[in-house]
């Protein structure tokens, strides 16, 4: 049985940082009622996310331009999606975060993607090294088994054999006294 260690990969954790820097960037922030799925029952499980844009809400389209004036002063740029009408007469105006929250924001999901990627490296080395543990284990269980019958056959066929000669010297004993 052949079993292999995973060693760490720093173009895999590249990758793994890339592909979670992609999906932050093309994700809302805020509470996601569909974040996750209950594996058990297929339910939605709903979570915060932490995205590169968030929706502002304006209760009326007079509040539009003072809102975007004051988020863009802060350092937020406005989104692909601009400004869509929600309910009555409010509206979400769709702002991405400002460059230093999105680094920091990046910079916490790379550190959790890297403490995710060094924790299954560290389960998958432990689960080969259990599996291969156990095999050299089960095979050693097995050689002592072997060995075991095999000394059980050497003694039954020592006393076997001396049997055979107590058995042929009563015969023969019993043999001579008739004669």
């Amino acid at each position: 049985m052949t079993t292999t260690l995973k060693a760490f990969d720093a173009k895999e954790l590249a990758a793994l940082k890339q592909a979670a820097t992609d999906v932050y960037k093309n994700r809302q922030h805020g509470y996601d009622a569909f974040a996750e799925t209950d594996p058990r029952t297929g339910r939605a499980i709903g979570k915060m996310m932490i995205g590169a844009y968030a929706p502002e809400l304006v209760l009326s389209a007079e509040q539009i331009i003072p809102t975007y004036l004051a988020k863009i002063a802060d350092g937020y740029t406005l989104h692909e999606l601009g400004t869509i009408k929600h309910a009555g007469s409010s509206h979400y105006i769709y702002f991405y975060k400002p460059e230093a929250q999105q680094r920091a924001d990046l910079k916490v999901i790379h550190a959790e993607i890297e403490a995710r990627y060094r924790a299954s490296i560290e389960a998958h080395n432990t689960n080969a090294y259990e599996t291969l543990m156990a095999a050299r284990l089960e095979e050693l269980e097995r050689q002592d088994e072997l060995e075991r019958i095999q000394e059980a056959a050497a003694v039954r066929a020592k006393r076997r054999a001396e049997l055979e000669a107590q058995v042929e010297a009563e015969l023969a004993g019993t043999t001579g006294k008739s004669k």
